[in-house]
């Protein structure tokens, strides 16, 4: 269910991206944020959600960088809008720190034990018998000592 919500919503910023980066320049929205801040937050967030979606940080870093390019390179021919090289490159930095964010809390994430784990309790500190643990089957060993 996650992944096909990270996938959805990662796919909706990028149609939301285009939708803002082509509009002429007077209808497009503003956040009150400079427009480098907009810029690396809008490609940080999508390229997190791609990647906690599909998986393939390369392939997503990759594929947001060529979109940021081809949606600058389209705003030649958008009223009062211009593409601009640093532009690019701030939205490029955007999908890096996207992509290295989710691979770093990815990685904190599966070496933290899970809070739903069993709770294991036995003599001597190894894991105690619970529904998760398979049964021994046969007769008992004897190196088992007494039961």
């Amino acid at each position: 269910m996650f992944t096909h919500l990270t996938r959805a919503l990662g796919l909706a910023a990028i149609i939301a991206i285009a939708i803002v980066t082509l509009v002429p320049g007077p209808m497009r929205p503003h956040s009150g944020a400079p427009a480098a801040i907009e810029h690396v937050v809008a490609y940080a967030g999508t390229a997190s959600l791609l990647v906690m979606g599909f998986g393939s940080p390369l392939a997503i870093w990759a594929l947001l960088s060529v979109v940021a390019a081809a949606l600058e390179i389209a705003q030649y021919f958008v009223p009062d809008r211009h593409p601009a090289a640093h532009d690019f490159l701030l939205k490029a930095l955007g999908v890096g720190i996207g992509v290295v964010i989710t691979i770093v809390l990815t990685a904190v994430k599966a070496r933290r034990p899970s809070s739903s784990a069993p709770e294991h309790s036995g003599a001597g500190g190894g894991p105690g018998r619970d529904e998760t643990m398979p049964k021994e089957k046969g007769p008992p060993r004897p190196d088992a000592g007494p039961s």
